[in-house]
């Protein structure tokens, strides 16, 4: 019996998604601090990891001998921006802050992803505007995360 790619790619997919779920019990929770504490996000992710895993491993014929192209070299282009844009994010939340990095990292993932269909600069910038209030209300003001102010501020 031959197992195929999607197969053991989705059965290494789930086992270092339950790793990841483990070392998340590594997470210190201050003793003052009430959940859902700072493991609770990435706990999700890891369920949410599994899930897809499983997920993948269901749903492949194995018998198909069809071969499908994942990224074309366009593709490759664009995931190397995307790259490139969340490490200039990275850079920018240590030295510019989350206010101002976010809708700038925001602008830049939707310049990338819209796959060269137009998108309207006003949305876009309403849109990387929204997304960066409604991230700063969620983690400052619910759950009293403090967010990166830069270090030039």
């Amino acid at each position: 019996m031959r197992i195929s790619k999607d197969k053991i790619v989705s059965i290494v997919f789930i086992l270092l998604s339950a790793a990841i779920l483990v070392l998340t019990q590594q997470v210190r929770i201050l003793p003052n601090l009430a959940e859902p504490g700072p493991r609770l996000f990435p706990q999700i992710a890891a369920v949410g990891m599994i899930l897809c895993g499983i997920g993948m491993f269901f749903s492949k014929d194995p018998e198909a001998k069809e071969e499908t192209v994942y990224l074309t070299r366009d593709g490759w282009k664009r995931f190397a921006v995307v790259i490139a844009v969340m490490a200039a994010y990275i850079l920018g939340l240590t030295y510019i802050g989350f206010l101002i990095s976010t809708p700038i990292a925001m602008l830049g993932f939707i310049a990338v992803l819209r796959s060269g269909k137009p998108v309207s600069k006003i949305g876009s910038i309403i849109i990387a505007l929204a997304v960066t209030g409604i991230l700063y209300f969620t983690f400052v003001k619910l759950f009293v995360i403090p967010l990166p102010k830069g270090k030039f501020f």
